[in-house]
């Protein structure tokens, strides 16, 4: 069963002479448990197309399914939604806030989600034990090493339990040992 179908996905930045087309008809069905790599050059449109599917940034043309919900033209609500409930996401860049600890960082998703969740602190604790960093959890993140701060990202996409990881890079910061344990908790 597909949990994200994507057909004829168009992004172009610019005009004119200047006009660059990131995305140009891609088309691509994910299914659940299923394990893909998008590889390119560099300047291919790879982290264009994470943006897209992470529902981040739109697309002028095609179709987008997530969970078999059309993701064009959701309101800005039910793009969050989506985002917090149905996607994990760890950007190339982490996107952590520096100024609060792990566990803050950990924590965000379920912060904004309009669900209570009462075991949070459990949650946290779980995440953080599977990306083998429990002992930062009240570590501000700049303190972090790169390596440290890719894992806290990591706990942070897997927290909410989404139906589709999506991951840039996920572990350009880690040695070749820990990118293994991750690429298997993945």
């Amino acid at each position: 069963m597909d949990i994200l179908q994507a057909c004829d996905l168009k992004k172009t930045y610019g005009t004119g002479e200047a006009c660059v087309h990131a995305l140009d008809g891609v088309s691509l069905n994910v299914e659940k448990g299923e394990f893909v790599a998008i590889v390119g050059k560099s300047g291919a449109g790879k982290s264009t197309l994470l943006h897209v599917l992470a529902n981040i940034d739109s697309y002028e043309d095609g179709e987008y399914y997530l969970d078999h919900m059309l993701i064009k033209d959701l309101s800005e609500k039910e793009s969050s939604y989506v985002r917090n409930k149905k996607l994990g996401i760890i950007m190339q860049d982490f996107a952590l806030v520096e100024q609060f600890t792990v566990k803050d960082n950990v924590l965000l998703p379920l912060d904004f989600s309009k669900e209570k969740v009462k075991n949070k602190e459990e949650l946290v604790g779980k995440a953080l034990e599977d990306v083998k960093i429990s002992e930062l959890v009240n570590k501000p993140i700049n303190k972090l090493s790169g390596g440290q701060k890719q894992r806290v990202a990591i706990a942070r996409a897997l927290i909410n339990n989404p139906k589709l990881i999506l991951a840039d890079e996920p572990t350009g910061s880690l040695d070749s040992s820990t990118s293994a344990e991750i690429l298997a908790l993945l």
